[in-house]
């Protein structure tokens, strides 16, 4: 399980974890370079001219997963041999996955069990949906289609917000403008009455002459 100066990235977002990983891999003469995170790790994949043989990757970390670094890294270096470390029970993929915690000997076994295999595919590397990102994109197109349906309704309130109420159905702009044609024929007929055919008459016990009107 000792390794001949292979050289392996090591990943995490944790220093505590990476000092470890360090210290059993350089005893075991491997020649890991350690990277606080995945931003970190790119730089410094980029940065070194010689072949790096195995990346060791923790999965969740912020920012950018490991899955994605993979992803990245293997498109930049076809022959890398890539392991993954997870302490969530949740995470799988279709490259090796080693469990966190683990013992001294398991993370040695698998870096020597990788590293002598097939470099991985493109399509292991994959980045397939989770479970909570299908979730956050269906809630964000719902949001989404929420308030593309309330823009309409906020536009047709605004429209009608001082039209009298009582007037049936006004939820359609042509009800709303048949309603204000009539109000605006019926006010025009109470300002004349001569041109409704209907002459102008008394009140009783009043001497002003009060014009007809219509009833609301």
């Amino acid at each position: 399980m000792a390794g001949t100066g292979q050289v392996v990235l090591v990943v995490d977002d944790l220093q505590i974890s990476l000092d470890a990983i360090e210290t059993i891999l350089r005893r075991k003469d491997y020649s890991p370079i350690t990277a606080l995170g995945p931003l970190e790790a790119l730089k410094k994949s980029r940065e070194f001219k010689g072949d790096i043989h195995l990346l060791l990757t923790d999965v969740v970390m912020p920012g950018v997963d490991g899955c994605t670094l993979a992803q990245q890294i293997l498109a930049e270096r076809p022959q890398i041999r890539i392991l993954l470390m997870s302490g969530y029970s949740t995470v799988s993929s279709p490259l090796p996955l080693l469990k966190k915690p683990f013992r001294m000997l398991q993370l040695l076994a698998e870096v020597a069990k990788v590293i002598g295999g097939p470099p991985p595919l493109p399509s292991d590397v994959l980045v397939k949906p989770s479970l909570r990102s299908l979730r956050t994109a269906l809630r964000a197109e719902a949001d989404e289609a929420h308030r593309r349906c309330l823009e309409p309704s906020r536009e047709l309130l605004k429209v009608t917000e001082n039209v009298p109420s009582g007037i049936p159905n006004p939820d359609g702009s042509f009800q709303i403008q048949r309603v204000g044609s009539e109000l605006h024929r019926r006010f025009e007929v109470s300002k004349s009455p001569e041109k409704a055919g209907r002459p102008p008459f008394r009140h009783k016990g009043s001497n002003r002459f009060v014009r007809s009107s219509l009833a609301h």
